[in-house]
């Protein structure tokens, strides 16, 4: 690979020599200043298995690539003249950490001033019988997508799709997108998380796929169409046989035009999904769709910090950017991946199996966070203690004294009516053992954080999280009519808090802490474990003493889970903050 300009920022640029499909590939480089106006293409590829071994000649030498790659040069490659592009795998030494590092952090400039990005799915498939269509139905598949572009769209000129056309049209769009249920299984890129600012950031992008291509734009456009039009939804699929899979076209092609409204945090919650074999690319490769570096602590991609430090520098940095531990929030007992990291430390990569991934995401608990101020409005900014420690300001509450069963509960895999079944055999399970304690109590009294609130309000209310969530994401706090809407949901009925008591019950646990508070969080908590609020955000937290480990020093906790608990959620424990005993916790 040919040296780098120092001066200035550079990149490395290849040309692809012209050649037939059966010639050697040949290619030369250089380096030229990222300023320049040199006009190139970047690819964005999924890399497949990282072995490199199959030889092209770069600047006269041999040079061991992915077999992924070595396909996407010889589609690439003109047959008459040469191509310049870029191309990680070639134009970056990533051996070289100090090179990687420079180089990954002024992705988004690379790929924003391309003139325009290649997105290659990989070959076609060549026997119909594995997958259910030919490369002439892909081409046709290509060919109706045009007619559906909104800025031209014309429903009189789709004319009439044969059934059987339409099954094969319908298989070649979800083999297209990696559906779950696509016929032909080969198409990676959608999974993988540079693919993401790869997609975003270049002015304009064609999809590739063996010698056929589309415009990627066009792709993005049909998308956004069909969340504004149902009509537009059904004439697609009387083309293209997708039935409700249509979403499996529409939501990955939508979500790639999304500006996240929910900041940093959101947009790292959105992509975690995608796959990575580099632990800390879950961060660096998202960091090109910030204007300016969004994590204080990390201003460029820096491949010398471990996992473990960069995840907490994360975390940190979140924490501090949302006033509060939201980053911590929603757990719901996912196990975590990452080996060495603190209790308080988001981690970032998946459990392998999907099983065990939490079905519930951060957009999820953010309709719950803004509508409570545990914390009474008040904030105290956390620090950090040696290694491991996160210092935090607050008040214990109570111990846990009593849990219900926890029962996990994958929405994704079960339908609506077997939900709310799930929803209300827990929430069954959670009442008997309220009632059990009750029955232990003295007739009449009251809830314990007022003597306005009856147990049994409390704990209706406690089964919702005191929120309803309505479909339309009109959000709002519970009515006394709501609350009591919860025993007919309970016993059978289907009324309009559903969607609340599915999102509480299910993968949580319901306790009764020593003095009678009411409280649904993680499904990993034990009696004996403290419930604490913070000056630190919007939900009360349940810690674990630490157990005596020998880094630790007294007083240490380890996070279990944040949780909603009836009575503290809007501040009341910090109201008069002249008789509040705060503490300083620190968690490790």
């Amino acid at each position: 690979m040919v040296a780098r300009e120092t001066s200035a920022p550079s990149i490395v640029l290849l040309q692809l020599y012209p050649g037939e499909a059966d010639q050697p590939i040949e290619c030369s480089s250089e380096s030229v200043l990222l300023s320049s106006d040199i006009s190139y293409e970047t690819l964005s590829y999924c890399w497949g298995q990282p072995i490199r071994d199959i030889a092209i000649t770069q600047d006269g030498t041999p040079t061991l690539i992915t077999s992924s790659l070595f396909q996407a040069l010889r589609r690439l490659r003109r047959p008459d003249r040469a191509r310049t592009v870029w191309i990680d795998q070639l134009c970056i030494d990533l051996s070289n950490e100090a090179e990687r590092s420079t180089q990954v952090s002024v992705m988004q400039q690379i790929y924003r001033n391309a003139a325009r990005g290649i997105i290659w799915l990989g070959e076609l498939p060549t026997d119909a019988d594995d997958c259910g269509f030919t490369a002439e139905d892909v081409e046709n598949a290509f060919e109706k997508l045009a007619l559906f572009d909104p800025e031209r769209y014309d429903p009189s000129a789709l004319g009439e799709t044969s059934g059987d056309c339409r099954e094969k049209l319908g298989r070649v769009i979800l083999s297209m997108m990696g559906s779950p249920h696509a016929t032909w299984k080969a198409v990676r890129w959608w999974r993988r998380i540079w693919t993401v600012q790869e997609a975003q950031l270049p002015p304009s992008s064609i999809l590739q796929w063996g010698h056929l291509t589309v415009s990627f734009s066009l792709l993005k456009r049909i998308a956004v169409q069909m969340t504004r039009s149902g009509e537009y939804c059904t004439q697609w699929r009387q083309v293209f046989g997708v039935g409700w899979r249509i979403n499996h076209f529409c939501t990955p092609l939508v979500n790639l035009q999304i500006h996240e409204p929910t900041g940093t945090l959101g947009t790292l919650f959105r992509w975690r999904e995608r796959e990575t074999t580099e632990p800390r690319d879950k961060i660096f490769a998202l960091m090109g769709f910030f204007a300016e570096p969004p994590l204080p602590s990390i201003p460029s991609c820096d491949y010398s910090l471990s996992v473990v430090e960069l995840y907490k520098l994360v975390t940190l940095d979140l924490i501090r950017e949302n006033r509060g531990l939201l980053p911590l929030v929603g757990r719901r007992g996912e196990p975590r991946t990452t080996p060495g990291l603190p209790s308080w430390v988001f981690d970032w990569m998946y459990p392998e199996h999907p099983e065990l991934r939490s079905g519930h995401t951060f957009f999820g608990n953010c309709r719950r966070w803004e509508h409570f101020a545990c914390d009474g409005g008040r904030y105290i900014e956390p620090t950090v203690r040696g290694n491991d420690g996160l210092v935090l300001q607050g008040c214990r509450i109570d111990r846990i004294a009593i849990l219900a069963p926890v029962r996990y509960v994958d929405h994704r895999v079960v339908t609506d009516e077997e939900f709310d079944d799930h929803a209300r055999e827990i929430g069954g399970t959670f009442r008997n053992v309220f009632e059990t304690w009750l029955d232990s109590q003295d007739p009449g009294i009251s809830y314990i954080a007022g003597e306005s609130v009856s147990p049994l309000d409390a704990f209706r209310r406690t089964l919702i999280g005191d929120v309803v969530l309505p479909s339309d994401y009109t959000d709002y706090r519970a009515s006394a009519e709501d609350a009591a809407a919860v025993d007919e949901q309970l016993n059978g009925g289907s009324t309009h808090v559903f969607h609340s008591l599915r999102d509480m019950v299910t993968s949580q646990s319901f306790f009764i802490t020593q003095n009678g508070y009411f409280g649904i969080g993680p499904p990993g908590a034990r009696v004996g474990d403290e419930v604490w609020a913070f000056l630190c955000g919007n939900y009360p937290h349940v810690l674990r003493e630490n157990g005596g480990s020998a880094e630790v020093k007294e007083g240490g906790f380890v996070h279990v889970g944040d949780a909603y608990v009836h009575g503290i959620m809007d501040g009341e424990v910090f109201e008069d903050m002249g008789r509040v005993a705060v503490e300083e916790v620190v968690l490790y």
